[in-house]
């Protein structure tokens, strides 16, 4: 959500198909990659929306690979990061959008790795890989946000198949795990430097948590 109180999200139906939309004074509006795929586990996720109206999110084709969109005045663009893989469950996604324009998002290579990225005016940007981040399949690093500081936040997967969030301030990463988690994700930061999550305990519940930054 904007602070305009626009929203952005998605749902899937009773086929599994994902759809996304804008639900802004009391309307809901589609939002719809005409690129995206029409069968199950398909189609179109809304990722973000920044005070401008620029929407970012992903879709899913028929052949069960992501590709990015951004949505902007009725017009989707779909961009594909170079190094993504172009098979079923490869590809490339945009999570979400700062005011400035820059958007933090993710592909998966070839050989099913995940890696971060920011991107902003055509162009990727910064790539975003954790050192501490594993290189085997499914594992890696996701870019879920970007703040208007540019200080971007998200998860990565270490050689155990473990989850840590981290953050990002310029070229320092910070890792985050909750005491009480096997597992934590970050899921945003705030522009006054607030984490969003979530974490999963030694019984398998999952937790939502908010870190509060010292602003001291």
């Amino acid at each position: 959500m904007n602070d305009q109180g626009a929203v952005v999200g998605d749902y899937y139906d009773s086929n599994n198909v994902g759809y996304g939309f804008l639900f802004w004074h009391g309307k809901f509006t589609p939002i719809n990659d005409p690129h995206a795929g029409t069968g199950a586990f398909q189609g179109t996720i809304a990722g973000g929306m920044n005070e401008h109206g620029l929407v970012v999110g992903n879709i899913i084709d028929s052949a069960g690979v992501e590709s990015a969109f951004t949505l902007r005045d009725g017009h989707y663009t779909n961009i594909n990061n170079p190094g993504a893989g172009t098979a079923s469950g490869q590809g490339t996604g945009f999570d979400a959008v700062n005011d400035h324009g820059t958007i933090a998002g993710g592909f998966v290579d070839s050989g099913g790795v995940h890696h971060g990225f920011l991107y902003r005016s055509d162009q990727f940007i910064r790539s975003i890989n954790d050192p501490r981040a594993g290189k085997a399949s499914g594992q890696g690093t996701s870019s879920y946000c970007v703040n208007n500081r540019g200080v971007v936040a998200g998860q990565y997967v270490d050689s155990a198949m473990l989850i840590h969030g981290f953050r990002l301030s310029g070229d320092g990463y910070t890792t985050f795990d909750d005491p009480k988690a096997t597992n934590t994700s970050v899921q945003c930061v705030t522009n006054n430097g607030n984490l969003v999550g979530y974490y999963i305990d030694s019984a398998g519940a999952y937790h939502g948590f908010i870190f509060v930054a010292d602003h001291r």
